[in-house]
């Protein structure tokens, strides 16, 4: 079993008004893996990633981060976020620069490096999420796709080992999300931990190693990808849909449209596959 990354144990959090954002909540983030943690708005998910990146303090409970326990130290902390990046879902609080290599560049050089390799991390990053050709463009005449791509890249260039990303699909459209989840894609091929919250249950069923559904601040489901066809329909009592590919093939499958397959589709493709009567795959979906 692949080493934790992040963990939480018992952990809780109140907001300064004293309400209780997260109750007693017990998660683990392993190595490599791709985690979608769900819920509807309010749930918890966003002050769960704040909490991971020590970014808020939480009342009781515990951190461990890479089999540590989350020091509150500037250092410590500085040393967690340049091992753990967090891409926010309004890319516009995130970009802060005049342009976007120099956006890039902005935490590299608080890390102090060379002049040379923060140059280099930044056309690393950038040409990783496809945006080396839009360097020295403001960063406010960028589409907001655009934009979500630039601080991923600002994230990459700090050479993170996981990277935790806040609804990373609102305000796309269905072709900036397929460019964004080739990046990610391309990331996580390349041995990166992925962890993003949604309430989108589509992109959850077809991307995530693992899903965790959090509501009203407790985790209240768990499941790995092969438990995704019985699991998922349970999560429409947390107030989420039911996957559209699984009620699609569902449908088909009892309409004697399609056989039963061994490995249900999850994708958009790997249905298609199954109504043209090609199994689908036993590996990733992505």
């Amino acid at each position: 079993m692949n080493e934790a990354v992040l963990e939480t144990i018992a952990l809780t959090y109140r907001y300064p008004d004293g309400r209780v954002a997260l109750t007693e909540l017990d998660l683990c983030i392993r190595r490599g893996e791709r985690v979608a943690l769900l819920g509807a708005n309010g749930s918890g998910k966003t002050t769960l990633m704040l909490n991971l990146l020590g970014l808020l303090e939480p009342g009781s409970g515990e951190i461990r981060a890479f089999g540590e326990s989350l020091s509150r130290k500037t250092a410590d902390l500085k040393r967690l976020r340049s091992r753990v990046g967090l891409v926010f879902q309004n890319p516009d609080s995130q970009l802060l620069s005049a342009s976007v290599a120099e956006d890039v560049s902005f935490g590299p050089l608080n890390l102090g490096l060379a002049h040379d390799e923060v140059r280099q991390r930044v056309a690393d990053s950038l040409a990783a999420v496809g945006m080396d050709e839009y360097a020295h463009v403001p960063a406010h005449a960028l589409s907001f796709g655009q934009k979500k791509r630039v601080c991923i890249a600002g994230v990459l260039a700090m050479r993170p080992e996981v990277l935790l990303l806040d609804e990373p699909t609102a305000g796309l459209d269905a072709r900036a999300v397929e460019e964004l989840l080739a990046v990610l894609g391309d990331l996580h091929a390349q041995g990166m931990t992925v962890v993003l919250s949604t309430h989108d249950i589509d992109l959850a069923y077809a991307w995530a190693d693992r899903a965790e559904v959090l509501k009203r601040g407790r985790l209240v489901e768990s499941c790995e990808a092969s438990e995704f066809a019985t699991a998922f329909p349970r999560f429409t009592r947390h107030g989420l849909a039911h996957p559209r590919v699984a009620e699609i093939y569902n449908a088909a499958l009892g309409a004697g449209l399609v056989p039963c397959a061994d490995v249900e589709p999850r994708t958009h493709a790997e249905l298609l596959g199954a109504l043209e009567g090609e199994p689908a795959q036993a590996e990733e979906a992505s």
